[in-house]
């Protein structure tokens, strides 16, 4: 299986929970993927580079950076 339409992935962080999948992409871009069946669910533009992105657990945030 083979995630399409994400431009040079530069991160990923898992939230199992939620089943989401969230993929910071080279053109500036975080997508938020159902983590069961990798469709996209929300395309966020973020106007900045990203190379970064963590999920925190404890808090349930995910940062980008």
């Amino acid at each position: 299986m083979s995630i399409g339409d994400l431009y040079h992935p530069q991160g990923i962080a898992l939230v199992p929970e939620r089943f989401r999948l969230f993929v910071a992409c080279e053109d500036e871009t975080v997508n938020i993927l159902n983590s069961s069946s990798l469709t996209l669910v929300r395309r966020i533009s973020l106007r900045t580079y990203v190379d970064n992105i963590q999920y925190k657990a404890s808090s349930g945030v995910v940062y980008v950076g």
